[in-house]
């Protein structure tokens, strides 16, 4: 039996099955026309081309919804060297505390503190000494650590008995980062006397001020000698007051004064020994004198000064002298 096949209208073919007319799916038999750019999308008798969206970098496409979502770049553990953040779109790398993000944004490299915070001052009061991710302070020897570790405090050894002085009438003088043990020996006929509770000082006291006649040593020694010890590094402020020395105001008196260096010893190779131009010494009212530093000394070394007063009576034409030394333990800078 012959029959006739209908013609079906565009968009639909005849299915022999069925012996009717049925959708022909263009977008499944490639017979669109959409660009590369376009999602084919079949309808009813004819199919629509659709712009397919560009979700762009950091986000993927939800088929189902046709949206876009954003990617978690962290996932992937080896994007960061350090620490992974997800932020909508992208990613930002972090690095620990002690190191910072290189131009790759990526990689971390250790920051040294003890270099990048010298600007700004002294990261410790004694070495720094940088470590992967930190820094650590250390103290030299003769110095406690503070503060976290970050700060030196001076050993008192004389306080904490900690000293070794062995010659016959040395005393313990504390200078920063160790100490001194100066012989304090007083001259025939006189006697020392404590220390006082600061422990910088010693007075040689006379015994007797009746000479007999002839004896040269009992008439020229002084009616007054003392010895001072004092201790401070190189880059102490200046001009600064070292020491100041009065005799008793009267009219009766006069006064003439005399400053000395009696010895310079510089205990390092390369410091240079000062003189007396590194000192100044001021007069006030005749009755006081104060010795005053100039110049920055280079340290370690130590100075001995001797600064005389010489009193005379101007009713009876009497002189004396008194003697005060000054011991002068100069540091290095190296702790602040």
């Amino acid at each position: 039996v012959c029959r006739t096949v209908p013609q079906c209208t565009r968009g639909f073919s005849y299915n022999t099955a069925t012996g009717s007319c049925q959708d022909t799916d263009e977008c499944a038999a490639d017979l669109d026309t959409c660009t590369e750019r376009q999602r084919c999308e079949n309808t009813v008798g004819s199919f629509v081309c659709r712009r397919i969206l560009g979700c762009g970098t950091g986000y993927s496409m939800v088929e189902e919804t046709q949206t876009c979502r954003d990617i978690d770049e962290c996932k992937d553990r080896n994007r960061c060297e350090h620490s992974c953040v997800n932020v909508v779109g992208s990613y930002e790398c972090t690095c620990r505390p002690g190191y910072k993000l290189n131009p790759d944004k990526r990689t971390c490299s250790d920051i040294d503190e003890c270099q990048s915070y010298s600007l700004r001052g002294r990261v410790c009061g004694g070495a720094c000494i940088n470590t992967p991710g930190s820094y650590m302070c250390t103290c030299p020897n003769g110095w406690r650590t503070l503060g976290g570790g970050r700060s030196c405090q001076d050993i008192d050894e004389c306080a904490e008995g900690t000293y070794r002085c062995t010659a016959p009438e040395s005393i313990c003088f504390n200078t920063r980062g160790s100490y001194k043990c100066p012989q304090v020996t007083c001259p025939p006929g006189f006697v020392r006397t404590p220390m006082g509770s600061r422990r910088n000082s010693v007075r040689c006291k006379r015994t007797s001020f009746t000479c007999q006649r002839g004896d040269v040593e009992c008439l020229t020694a002084p009616i007054s000698l003392s010895y001072n010890f004092l201790s401070f590094p190189s880059n102490i402020k200046i001009p600064t007051d070292l020491f100041a020395m009065s005799g008793p105001l009267t009219s009766q008196k006069q006064f003439a004064w005399d400053l000395k260096v009696i010895d310079a010893r510089p205990l390092k190779s390369g410091v240079m020994a000062v003189n007396r131009g590194y000192f100044d010494l001021k007069v006030e009212n005749s009755a006081q004198a104060v010795v005053s530093l100039n110049y920055r000394i280079q340290g370690p070394q130590d100075v001995e000064l001797e600064l005389t007063m010489q009193i005379t009576d101007l009713r009876s034409r009497y002189t004396g002298t008194a003697v005060s030394k000054i011991f002068l333990y100069v540091t290095g800078d190296s702790v602040v």
